[in-house]
Order: C-alpha cells, then structure tokens, then sequence
C-alpha cells in the first residue's frame, strides 16, 4: 500500500553551503513521505555546521560521512545506507546544487507510489544564478528503441524502487561521470524492467 512506502532522497555534499539549504527545504512539502541521507565528502566550509543544525533538528536529515573517494563513491555509500533501512521502499536523488520543484514534485511523488513501475523519471528545469529558467529538458516517453538510440532520462529525476539497485547493482566509478549514464543503461535496457515516465 501506499501508506508504507516512503522515498529516500540522497545527496551528496563537498563544499556545498551556498546551494545546500536551497536543496534541503525543496524538500519540505514532501517531508512526511521521504527520509534524506546527505553524505558529506570532507567539506572545508560551512556544509558541515549546516547539515548538523538539520539532523538536531529532527528534520528528517541523515549525514554520513564518506568513506572513499569520489562522486559515485559516495552516492553507492548513501544508497547503502537506504537499502539497509527497511521503512525506504524507493530511492531517489536531490543534488547539492538542484532543488526539487516545490508546485510539481509532490505531484510526481504521489503518481510515483501510486505507480508499481520499478523506475520512474520526469523532466527537469535548468535555472540560471538570477533564478530565472533557461532550459526545459522534456524527457518523453520511454521504448528501447530511443534507449539503444542515444535517448537517456534526465538522472536527477530518476526514482528507483529499492529492489532495483539490489538486483542490478550500484553506480560503477570505473565510468568516471558517465557511471549514471551506464546504470541507467544497465537497468534500462532489461526486459523485466517496468518504467513510468511523468511528464
């Protein structure tokens, strides 16, 4: 039921206190649905002062510290740590630098748990400093056809039910900063994989 499924947000931190507190209250409206594990790779500004104000707070904000080096390094840690929880049914990513969309991503978490797909996505928007909307990137409609074709969804937008990284494995750093693209080829391209696209 839709009443026991709950969504872990990940995030990962270094350096981030001029965009982080933007991406933690993005958060806000869909507080009582999600749990946010923030993984902090050794931060020398204010990231860490910040995080520690929220996880006091009882905001719903769980920060790890990372154990190795690098981006997807410390994305597979916190995916770890979501798959060890057992009240997280899907797994989903906010960045440091992103913020989810405050009127649309409720909506989208909503048709997420009343979907039963195993990996959901939407579209994104690209903001520039002034706050203004530069670019719309609408993702379409999923087939394999455009997968095998170059077609791939926007990563930020993608939630995985929690079974997903468990049978097909976590982000492999042996891509560099393609690993999100070849796991979503990885998971994308298998026939039992059912996907629900949000426009």
């Amino acid at each position: 039921s839709q009443v026991d499924r709950m969504l872990a947000l990940i995030t990962a931190t270094l350096n981030s206190e001029a965009s982080l507190e933007s991406a933690i209250k993005s958060i806000k409206p869909i507080a009582c649905h999600t749990k946010h594990v923030v993984i902090d790779g050794g931060s020398a500004d204010k990231t860490m002062e910040i995080l520690e104000g929220y996880e006091s707070d009882r905001a719903g904000v769980r920060v790890l510290r990372q154990r190795d080096e690098g981006l997807y390094q410390a994305l597979n840690q916190a995916i770890e740590a979501a798959i060890a929880d057992n009240s997280v049914s899907h797994i989903g990513f906010v960045h440091s630098d992103d913020r989810l969309l405050e009127a649309a991503y409720p909506q989208y978490l909503a048709a997420i748990m009343a979907s039963d797909a195993d990996v959901s996505y939407s579209d994104i928007q690209y903001h520039n400093a002034s706050g203004d909307v530069v670019r719309v990137w609408r993702s379409g409609n999923f087939s394999r056809l455009k997968l095998n074709t170059g077609w791939m969804p926007p990563h930020t937008s993608v939630v995985a039910k929690k079974h997903v990284y468990e049978q097909h494995g976590l982000f492999d750093p042996r891509f560099g900063t393609a690993a999100d693209y070849e796991w979503l080829v990885r998971v994308l391209s298998n026939q039992g994989i059912s996907v629900y696209y949000h426009p």
